[in-house]
């Protein structure tokens, strides 16, 4: 060892620890790792490791690892020996080494690539459609892998380390993209970190040598993992000592620390048990909502391009140079051999296609009759979009069934009020049909890829999504007459089927008439607000209880219900079925949000810091109407559509005066674009839309306001200025 000079800094500290780390110098405790797929012993200092939560409570909360016990005299220059087992499968070995290596002030800095990084003028990342190949980090880093990031959150919530958390977040929101989001998703559902991919190393840039390998002789086999306390008693090792080991054993931590599960199914290695799901908490549920935002603001721009590729595997095009350049039905995108295309993962690195995992779930199946369905043919594609594709390329898949998202996410995602689709409903119901027929064309293509004779058939569970999907997902009663028109008589290419059942559109008829003579039986413009309730009773709106605000500026022939209403109303043995399941939808008071304002980025980092502290994963949320996890697709249906009975089933979640309405709301989607270049007091308008009887838009202004502020503001159009 170096000795430290006079008047040594913290630097000098921490410079000694870790080279004392790397070089196993006067330490005084071993941690003997048990995980799914690797088993070494690091040498450690207690002094350095109760900076972790798990181990501090290990240490100095008066489990038997507290303190160290000889067993016998030759044992005194020995090492204290710790069995900790991981269960989850999530923990990887680069993780463990890098969160150990933080602790001591030192380890490789880690490099997330610029291809991962979505950007203002690259929103979609620079390289999205191009199949990525690994390029080694800088010397000295190690590659921040969307693999690597998860088993970082997962390790360091697991050892309670709140700083590395909060980095790896942070890393983690940064990279958000067509390649990442799905493996994101996937991890806050506790489906797991996913399959290691190109530039996911086994251990840490400069930390190859810091585990080492446990004789055979120490009672548990490097690669053998008991996974119960039953196995443990078999191997010998439950209180005993190694015959030829002079260090004590522990098999298992304290119960308060270690998650126990217990399983004898067989499970392939770094796949999770059928009855073991790792949950994270707040940490998880805002790598949801992220991932959530996401895809509701940029997955339907993916559409196109997944379409194309799809195309081209239909129509069977061998490589070539050249890129197709035709358009319509018949226009071959993309090029790859009949039988084979590069499945990307959430990494986006390409393996073979395997028609047998692409093919739909076993169970109940719905089926098309080869004699009544249309032969398979690829979906029309606009020629703007032939040109996007070369040869090669492979879009990340997000609608796609072979490695995007499932049915239920997908009948979520489009139904939902923060959806992002270009136009109106109309739009929202012609983007779903082409996700629909696209996943439904794959079911047909796998089974002509494997040569299958007779009747193709369908996933049940996805077909009841779909019916789901087109019965309750859009607000028809805000469509034209025409529009109607052409819905019902919308049928399927597959199936034969019309998307959309005739009584919904009859119900949507009705409603869009109904709706109509409320709006024209309204007073004239200029007329007194006689209709308003406090006016009919004679009270002043001033002295009404601030919950009569929002009925107040209700017309009389609007009829509001509150959540008590409603539960009342499900309740009621009398009432039918079918009143149980109607729609109903929030009304909203003042929808004002001030986002950013005086905040210091000190404050901000705090936030995040206290998010992805362990204590703060088991507190329940503050908030129940404002929860955000996989229920409600981390809040893309909150504020949808809810049947009496969802309300009735949740009335904790809303306030007994919440007011409901069973109008359906009208949704437009709408972008503005060099907001940085508008001067104070100028205004940059939306398109305009022609909802309930008015003209809307929207538009955004800067204002000074206890400095720059920018205003977002959906406008009534007067009908005197259109």
């Amino acid at each position: 060892m170096v000795p430290l000079a006079d008047g040594h800094t913290a630097q000098d500290i921490q410079n000694h620890l870790y080279h004392a780390f790397l070089h196993r110098a006067t330490t005084d405790i071993c941690i003997h790792v048990h995980a799914r797929d690797w088993n070494l012993a690091y040498d450690l200092h207690r002094v350095v490791l109760i900076q972790s939560g798990f181990f501090r409570s290990l240490f100095t909360r008066g489990f038997r690892e507290s303190s160290f016990r000889p067993t016998s005299p030759s044992s005194l220059d020995q090492l204290d020996v710790i069995d900790v087992r991981f269960d989850d499968p999530n923990i990887t070995r680069a993780a463990f080494e890098i969160c150990i290596a933080r602790l001591y002030g030192g380890g490789p800095a880690l490099h997330l690539s610029p291809s991962l990084t979505p950007s203002t003028s690259q929103p979609l990342t620079p390289t999205f459609l191009t199949p990525p190949t690994y390029t080694p980090p800088p010397t000295g880093k190690h590659p921040a892998t969307p693999r690597f990031l998860l088993s970082l959150i997962a390790t360091s919530i697991y050892l309670s380390i709140p700083s590395i958390t909060s980095y790896a977040l942070s890393l983690i929101l940064t990279s958000i993209g067509p390649s990442t989001v799905i493996r994101y998703l996937n991890f806050a559902l506790a489906k797991g970190i996913g399959e290691a991919g190109p530039g996911d190393l086994p251990s840490v840039v400069g930390l190859e040598e810091v585990g080492r390998v446990m004789p055979a002789q120490s009672g548990v086999s490097a690669s053998a993992r008991p996974s119960n306390a039953e196995a443990d008693s078999e191997t010998g090792t439950e209180g005993t000592d190694s015959e030829d080991a002079s260090s004590r054993k522990h098999s298992r931590g304290p119960d308060t620390l270690e998650r126990t599960f217990s399983s004898s199914t067989v499970m392939p290695v770094g796949s999770p048990e059928p009855d073991m799901h790792f949950d994270y908490g707040v940490v998880g549920n805002k790598i949801g909502e992220a991932c959530a935002s996401w895809l509701a603001r940029w997955a339907a721009e993916i559409l196109p391009f997944e379409e194309a590729y799809h195309n081209a595997l239909i129509l069977g095009v061998k490589p070539s140079s050249q890129v197709a350049a035709r358009s319509g039905p018949s226009s071959a995108i993309v090029n790859h051999s009949r039988g084979t295309r590069p499945a990307s993962n959430s990494t986006g690195s390409a393996i073979p296609f395997n028609p047998t995992l692409a093919s739909v779930q076993a169970g109940r199946r719905a089926t098309i009759s080869t004699a009544t369905a249309e032969p398979i043919t690829p979906t029309p594609i606009a020629s703007s979009r032939s040109h996007l594709l070369s040869p090669g390329s492979r879009p990340p898949p997000i609608w796609s069934r072979n490695g995007g998202l499932t049915a239920r996410w997908v009948r979520g995602l489009i139904s939902s009020d923060d959806f992002f689709v270009h136009g109106g409903e109309k739009e929202r119901y012609d983007f779903a049909t082409k996700v629909v027929e696209m996943r439904r064309r794959e079911v047909k293509l796998v089974s002509a890829l494997e040569e299958s004779e007779g009747e193709v058939e369908l996933d049940e569970e996805e077909e009841a999504e779909w019916e789901t999907l087109f019965r309750t997902g859009f607000y028809y009663s805000h469509m034209s007459f025409d529009d109607l028109q052409k819905i019902r008589n919308d049928r399927s290419a597959m199936t034969g089927q019309p998307f959309v059942p005739l009584h919904v559109l009859k119900s949507a008829h009705w409603n869009q008439a109904v709706f109509r003579s409320q709006v024209m039986s309204m007073p004239s413009v200029g007329s007194p607000r006689s209709s308003s309730p406090n006016a009919r009773n004679g009270r002043n709106s001033e002295s009404s209880p601030p919950g009569s605000s929002l009925q107040s500026e209700i017309p009389s022939n609007v009829t509001l219900l509150d959540t008590t209403d409603i539960v009342a109303l499900t309740s009621d043995s009398t009432v039918e079925i079918e009143d149980t399941e109607k729609g109903y939808f929030p009304v909203f008071g003042d929808g004002s949000q001030k986002v950013g304002g005086d905040i210091t980025k000190q404050q901000v980092d705090e936030i995040a810091r206290e998010a992805a502290s362990s204590d703060d994963l088991a507190m329940p949320n503050a908030r129940p109407n404002r929860r955000l996890d996989h229920t409600n697709f981390f809040g893309l249906a909150l504020n949808g559509r809810k049947t009496g009975k969802a309300i009735a089933e949740a009335r904790g979640d809303y306030a007994a005066t919440a007011k409901w309405t069973e109008n359906e709301p009208c949704r437009f989607s709408v972008e503005f674009w060099g907001v940085e270049n508008l001067k104070p007091s100028h205004r940059l308008y939306s398109q305009t839309f022609w909802c309930m009887g008015s003209l809307w838009n929207v538009y955004v202004q800067i204002v000074r306001k206890k400095g720059l502020q920018l205003g977002v503001y959906l406008q009534r159009q007067s009908f005197v200025d259109s």
